[in-house]
């Protein structure tokens, strides 16, 4: 089933690159801003999201091997 599936998928990729036609569109100044705003967006969250975790993990090794001032 997946050998049909991929042989298939395959086949639809190789036909759609072939046989391309001119699209014709126009794209208007601002979808540039917009297009970089979506970038700076992404790099931005995942940025914040690996630090939020990045802070987790370290501060539980901190404590996993935080050392007794009784000892």
């Amino acid at each position: 089933m997946k050998k049909i599936f991929k042989e298939n998928l395959i086949i639809i990729i190789l036909f759609l690159i072939t046989f391309q036609t001119p699209a014709y569109a126009y794209l208007e100044p601002g979808t540039l801003t917009m297009i970089l705003q979506f970038i700076i967006a992404a790099i931005a969250g995942i940025v914040s999201y690996v630090t939020f975790y990045y802070h987790k993990v370290k501060k539980f090794f901190l404590r996993l091997f935080k050392k007794d001032k009784s000892d």
